[in-house]
């Protein structure tokens, strides 16, 4: 046995690829999550400040003001870690990446927005 500092002794602690793999899944989901939730409280400070002018002008309620703004944060969060998770598996940095996070961000915002439509009776949207 030598004195170097660099020797280690047993038991030495193994790393194996599953717990490897899981350490990095975890990275993964929590940078989803974080960019997720950085996304509705963009989206929802954008809409938030909207709905209070439309409110302030008679176009809604406070209620009605409240559950728009909470519908658009939970839509800007799902299209902000949709479009974070689709960029990050095809390009890991520059212009592609952006422009793949901007059109997937936006397929997402508007495929939720046309799917949360309610038609009125007499067949407006």
């Amino acid at each position: 046995m030598s004195n170097h500092p660099n020797d280690q002794t047993y038991p030495m602690a193994m790393a194996y690829p599953a717990e490897a793999y899981a350490q990095s899944s975890d990275t993964a989901c929590s940078t989803l999550l974080r960019m997720a939730l950085l996304g509705g409280v963009i989206g929802g400070s954008a809409a938030a400040a909207a709905n209070l002018q439309r409110s302030r002008d008679g176009e809604l309620r406070a209620g009605q003001a409240l559950v728009a703004t909470a519908r658009t944060a939970a839509i800007a969060a799902a299209a902000t870690a949709t479009a974070g998770a689709v960029a990050g598996a095809v390009a890991e940095q520059g212009l592609l990446r952006l422009a793949l996070m901007f059109a997937v961000g936006t397929g997402v915002v508007y495929g939720l927005d046309q799917w949360g439509r309610v038609p009125l009776e007499n067949g407006d949207v």
